[in-house]
């Protein structure tokens, strides 16, 4: 080879190699790039968007983590858990020693109600090392929903500790409390958030349901009544307030707020359960009868609401459909001695005087007394 052709190849070798670096350079660059606009994307709220911009950025670089862990966060603020649950996975493949993706693909699992591989992730995470109040909280609602509360309330109560404000701790503690009946605790919890941010509507209802379980009547309809006030298109605080109203007997004022809650939720049957049962104790039974059919027609049929509709029936001298109502209601709940004797006082009122005899035999062995009472003046 000459002098020349020597020298044209080390030229043409060279410009390869620059070219090389350079393309890599690019790629590495324009990864980088939309790696940051899918970020910027994510900050602003725009999911769609900034998956968009984490694919380009994986299709450039598709060994770099940071990328899968921020495109399976979009994911999982669209509710797209099974494509988040796979950018986790591959992040934990990428580098092992990235926790926050076992945290994360934990809370995707819990999001799907697979709630044994999601403390499974959270369990290694805790192992690993990751231990922060976020962590734990996560933990402690996948605990709750497995309806192991005494460990979700450890774990709520160690992300309390870790970080005193992280009011989602307290929101859920304070759930755990209100399923373990353990009002008191509720109520504090929930006073906590309350103080710290006062202007969330769901947070009163909660409160005010934990006071009327308590009997704190004046104090659950404050509560109700804030909640109305930060959220007057809500149809949970108008039942709430209505059920308190109905258990002080101010009837009128629950039958006010039920049909301001069906107003907002025509398909509520708790509504109309609870407003029927407020027009019985008004004497305005065809109109409960209507509100039990319509609990009924919504496929909320419960044993109380035939009972109720029963007890409107027999109100009204329709002591047929009342038997068929308080027969209903046996049918579903055979252990409730008050239909025993309901369907005896029907059966009595239409002459079937042997039938209602059996009623009121059952009713009062089950150790209802006035079912007892009953039966003695028939002659025992």
């Amino acid at each position: 080879m000459t002098r020349w052709g020597t020298m044209i190849g080390l030229v043409t070798a060279l410009l390869v190699c620059i070219s090389s670096v350079a393309g890599a350079q690019s790629a590495a660059y324009w990864s980088e790039y939309w790696l940051e606009m899918g970020l910027e994307a994510s900050t602003a709220g725009d999911y769609e968007q900034a998956i968009e911009y984490f694919m380009k950025s994986v299709e450039l670089d598709p060994a770099y983590a940071y990328t899968y862990e921020n495109r399976g966060l979009a994911y999982s603020n669209l509710g797209r858990y099974d494509e988040a649950i796979a950018d986790f996975t591959k992040v934990i493949e990428l580098d092992p020693g990235y926790l926050i993706a076992y945290h994360n693909r934990g809370w995707a699992y819990n999001e799907l109600g697979r709630y044994n591989d999601a403390l499974a992730d959270l369990n290694t995470a805790v192992e690993l090392g990751l231990c922060l109040g976020p962590v734990f909280n996560t933990r402690g609602t996948v605990y709750k929903n497995l309806g192991r509360y005494d460990e979700a309330i450890g774990d709520f109560s160690k992300a309390i500790e870790m970080d005193s404000g992280l009011l989602d701790a307290y929101k859920n503690r304070g759930r755990v409390y209100v399923a373990l009946g353990r009002y008191n605790e509720a109520v504090s919890d929930y006073s906590v958030v309350i103080n710290e941010v006062p202007g969330i509507a769901s947070d009163y209802i909660s409160r005010g349901y934990a006071s009327d379980r308590l009997g704190r009547f004046d104090d659950a309809i404050a509560d109700y009544s804030k909640a109305i006030e930060l959220a007057p298109e809500d149809a949970y605080a108008y039942n709430g307030r209505g059920y308190v109203y109905n258990q002080l007997g101010r009837f009128d004022d629950a039958v006010r707020d039920f049909t301001k809650a069906i107003e907002l939720d025509p398909g509520d049957a708790y509504a109309y359960t609870n407003r029927g049962y407020a027009y019985n104790e008004l004497g305005r039974y065809s109109d409960a009868i209507a509100d039990y059919d319509r609990v009924i027609e919504l496929g909320s049929g419960d044993d109380l609401a035939y009972n109720n509709r029963g007890y409107a029936n027999n109100a009204l001298g329709r002591f047929d459909d009342a038997v068929g109502d308080f027969t209903r209601a046996i049918e579903l709940n055979p252990q409730e001695p008050h239909y025993y004797l309901n369907r005896g006082r029907a059966y009595r009122r239409l002459g079937h005087i042997e039938k209602a005899r059996a009623d009121f035999t059952t009713a009062c062995d089950m150790g209802l007394d006035d079912a007892c009472d009953a039966l003695a003046e028939m002659g025992g």
